[in-house]
């Protein structure tokens, strides 16, 4: 691919290939979050760090999404209205895509196996959200 500008009347062409296109555009993020209010502001944060996102609001829609799309990482909200979030982190985890929970009940919620995962707990600072980015995408998210 190849981008031409116009200077003073001499042109100037730069060649972008593949792999330095895809290191410039936003990584995309799966937010699967019942309370519209949480997801509305986390969209918005995420957008202020140029990271693109979709949105489920159930397990049935986070896995539908997973199937269609493509995704660099995912924040899930562990309680979906009584329903579990489990299903969608290990189809996350089957795809090696990294993923990070959001919880207003802290570590101790999360099921043994994914412990290890980085947990944004509720509520959470834009620092915080960084700090699980950082910790997802590193060293490309550590400032």
């Amino acid at each position: 691919m190849a981008f031409q500008q116009e200077f003073g009347g001499h042109s100037n062409a730069t060649s972008v290939t593949r792999a330095d296109a895809s290191q410039t555009l936003a990584k995309r993020l799966l937010i699967v979050e019942d309370d519209i209010f949480l997801t509305l502001l986390l969209e918005e944060q995420l957008a202020d760090m140029d990271y693109e996102s979709r949105q489920a609001s159930d397990v049935a829609g986070a896995l539908a999404l997973i199937q269609t799309e493509i995704f660099d990482g995912a924040i899930l909200d562990i309680n979906l209205a009584g329903e579990t979030i489990y299903p969608v982190a290990t189809s996350l985890s089957e795809r090696n895509i990294p993923f990070a929970f959001s919880s207003g009940s802290g570590r101790a919620a999360i099921s043994g196996e994914f412990r290890n995962r980085p947990t944004l707990g509720k509520p959470y600072t834009t620092n915080d959200l960084q700090r699980v980015l950082c910790a997802m995408f590193p060293p490309a998210n550590c400032r």
